[in-house]
């Protein structure tokens, strides 16, 4: 806590305080039958911050070295990757409950899929987003 000292006053400046918050993993599966993913982006949600937002993976050289050149097309997979981050920023309005979001992932079909909800503390929701994305999508040799 900062304590700032003003005519004679002591005034106290709050440090920034944390909240609950909600993340998902968002995971490209080619084959729902083997249940086999890779981790291409991550989700944050932090209703008490007004904040919802995605981070995804810039390429494919991952989901490439794992799956292989024949299982991916390059575009279909950016489409999904592009269309999921529309979607949850376009449906942000109606995610007013952890259910909401919970809902809207348990509707997701095709090749992208997104993890249960798990909790995290956030104090600056952009920095919990970069480190959730370092920690569960980076390459791992590219982790700080």
């Amino acid at each position: 806590m900062k304590v700032i000292i003003r005519k004679s006053c002591l005034l106290y400046e709050p440090e920034q305080t944390a909240c609950s918050g909600q993340f998902s993993v968002i995971q490209f599966c080619p084959d729902p039958g083997r249940a086999e993913a890779i981790n291409v982006g991550v989700f944050l949600y932090c209703p008490d911050k007004g904040f919802i937002s995605t981070r995804m993976r810039p390429d494919n050289d991952r989901v490439r070295r794992l799956f292989g050149e024949e299982v991916i097309l390059e575009w279909h997979l950016e489409s999904i990757k592009n269309n999921i981050a529309y979607r949850l920023e376009r449906n942000k309005e109606e995610f007013k409950t952890k259910g909401h979001v919970a809902h809207f992932i348990g509707n997701l079909a095709n090749d992208i899929r997104m993890t249960e909800l798990r909790s995290v503390r956030v104090k600056d929701p952009q920095e919990t987003l970069a480190l959730l994305y370092d920690e569960l999508v980076a390459d791992p040799k590219a982790r700080r």
